[in-house]
């Protein structure tokens, strides 16, 4: 086995899509494991899986258990899931008998959004990589697409967000 890291403090250079690309390459000849370390879950993303918290929580793999403040965007699909999940007795909910998660409920001024899916006509195309912040004219713009693509389930297929804080391209404010 030969260790193979691709690493750079900063973010958006590239690290993940070099990592997928060359495991690609790489599985044609010799076994690869690939491990991504980012909250964003980047390489995950690039091997096909999207919205990594989605998943886990629909599987039974995970659970909702403490929601911080700045991060509640996603909360209520995430419930939804859960409770779909307990119900069919998958996952860990087949095995365990897990108390009921205490939420933290969000400052009064933060508004839940809509766990309610919107229909597939919207701001942008949501089933591939297709956009960047630069493709933008307004961060309202940007946050409308980060947001259509959420609600059809595709999760930040267009890496948008990218320190995970619900709110896409920042740097267009």
């Amino acid at each position: 086995m030969r260790p193979l890291a691709i690493a750079n403090h900063k973010g958006g250079v590239g690290k993940a899509a070099t990592a997928h690309s060359l495991g690609v390459v790489l599985s044609e000849t010799r076994r690869v494991l690939m491990v991504g370390r980012d909250p964003q879950a980047s390489l995950t993303g690039a091997c096909g899986v999207q919205d990594v918290g989605g998943v886990l929580t629909r599987e039974g793999c995970g659970k909702v258990a403490y929601i911080f403040y700045g991060n509640v965007r996603h909360l209520p699909r995430y419930l939804a899931l859960q409770d779909h999940t307990l119900a069919e007795g998958a996952g860990m909910w087949g095995v365990c008998d897990y108390p009921t998660p205490t939420l933290i409920s969000p400052p009064t001024n933060t508004p839940w959004p809509s766990a309610t899916p919107t229909s597939q006509a919207g701001p942008c195309e949501c089933y591939a990589n297709l956009y960047n912040c630069s493709d933008f004219n307004t961060q309202r713009e940007a946050q409308a697409c980060f947001d259509h693509c959420w609600a059809l389930g595709y999760g930040d297929v267009h890496r948008l967000d990218g320190d995970g804080d619900g709110i896409a391209c920042e740097s267009l404010t």
